[in-house]
């Protein structure tokens, strides 16, 4: 009998209730909790091991730069009999640079730089000038040891710490002046500088030298400022970063300068005369000078002098030194100027003045003063012969005064006296000289 073959039935489809999925939904939302938390977790031992338990490690630095401590270039002394104030390192081999290894954990030595690194040489027991090797100190950072480092000894070129005072000398990078022009003058805000440093080096600076420029052309005086350089006495400049100075800046007033021809005058000091009255005749009438180039911008004269009528007299010939305003000067030799005067209408007469005209004042407390009988010859000018004629005696004014007499001795004594005459009268006679008078002292 044939056996039958059964056909396999077909797989039924399983279906998920809901509820079911929600259960599944919830499992997996917890299984990526647990992986979040197994993540935080590894991430924190991790952190632990590095910052609490990380291994030890060695890395090199290998451009530390080597410091010299109580070096006088950088670190004052305390006092004139420190050694370490009276010497100063100009230069140190190798570069002075130094290689260090340090030892310390990964998370310290990851966050370090050469900066952080501190290598020396200790010249505080310096007691002599030259080359002397000295040995390297090296500080290491919190957290790191000093495995090894390079080089272990330095050799330092000392000298002995000097100061000199110098001069500031102007150098001036100008166009060229107009025709007629020059440099006058110069005024520095610092005329010296102290300059500090090796004596070996100090003996080579001759001046410190100010370079003025300009681009335009000067006609005129100007105040400019600029850098200090140091120079030796052929003028080069010294290239240094062991010479110090005491200021870097100044500041530079330069005068520029021209000549002027101007003429000479005289002025009358009383208004007595004129120039219609009188002839003045100077020699020489006028001459050249020199000066800022703003002050002779002002002049259009020079006084010589101040005439006075009552004491000049006419046709005679009077020397007098030239008076020049501040900051100017004579282009040529000059050792004075005559002045003469002529009047072109003088008229002259003496009178005789009594005693009884003469009056005192600012007698001293302690003296007693008396006018014995005298008679005062005064001779009076004028440009009126009328005026002159008419003046009468009684109209001569004589006073004496005493304030500035000191210790007047008793008896009779010759004292200065002021003549003058009497309002009201004509202003063309005026008294002519100086006078005397006598008193009586008890």
């Amino acid at each position: 009998m044939a056996n039958k073959t059964e056909k396999p039935a077909e797989k039924q489809k399983q279906t998920i209730s809901p509820k079911e999925k929600r259960r599944l939904s919830q499992k997996r939302r917890s299984n990526i909790g647990v992986m979040l938390l197994c993540l935080l977790a590894a991430f924190g031992f991790w952190c632990y091991v590095m910052n609490v338990d990380s291994p030890i490690y060695e890395e090199t630095f290998s451009s530390v730069s080597l410091q010299v401590s109580n070096n006088n270039n950088s670190v004052a002394g305390t006092a004139q009999n420190d050694t370490a104030s009276q010497y100063t390192a100009i230069s140190a081999s190798d570069g002075s640079i130094v290689e260090v290894t340090l030892r310390g954990r990964r998370s310290v030595l990851s966050n370090l730089s050469d900066d952080d690194i501190t290598a020396y040489v200790d010249i505080s027991s310096v007691t002599q000038a030259g080359r002397q090797a000295f040995p390297v100190v090296v500080e290491a950072p919190a957290g790191t040891t000093v495995v090894d480092y390079s080089p272990r000894e330095m050799t330092v070129y000392v000298d002995r710490r000097g100061s000199k005072q110098v001069d500031v000398v102007v150098r001036k990078d100008y166009p060229s002046m107009p025709a007629g022009y020059y440099f006058g003058e110069e005024t520095l805000s610092d005329p010296t500088i102290v300059v500090t440093g090796p004596q070996s080096e100090l003996d080579m600076v001759a001046a410190a030298r100010l370079v003025l420029s300009r681009s335009t052309e000067i006609t005129g005086s100007y105040t400019g400022a600029g850098e200090l350089e140091l120079i030796d006495a052929s003028g080069n400049v010294i290239n240094s970063s062991y010479l110090h100075m005491s200021t870097t800046h100044v500041s530079c007033t330069v005068t520029v300068c021209t000549e002027k021809q101007l003429p000479l005058t005289t002025t009358f000091k009383n208004g007595y005369w004129t120039n219609a009255d009188a002839n003045v005749t100077i020699t020489p009438d006028h001459v050249t000078v020199r000066g800022p180039v703003e002050t002779l911008a002002s002049l259009t004269s020079l006084e010589v002098t101040t005439l006075d009528e009552t004491t000049v007299l006419e046709n005679r010939t009077y020397n007098y030194g030239l008076r020049l305003p501040e900051g100017v000067e004579l282009s040529q030799t000059l050792d004075n100027v005559q002045v003469s005067v002529s009047l072109r209408n003088s008229y002259s007469r003496t009178l005789d003045v009594s005693g009884d005209q003469i009056s005192v004042t600012n007698t001293p407390s302690n003296a007693t003063v008396t006018i014995p009988e005298q008679t005062v010859r005064v001779t009076v000018r004028g440009n009126s012969e009328q005026a002159v004629n008419d003046l009468a005696a009684e109209n001569i004014r004589i006073q004496v005064d005493l304030s500035a007499a000191n210790n007047l001795s008793s008896g009779r004594q010759m004292v200065n006296a002021t003549v003058s005459i009497a309002s009201g009268n004509s202003a063309a006679v005026y008294v002519l000289g100086t006078y005397q008078v006598a008193i009586n002292v008890q």
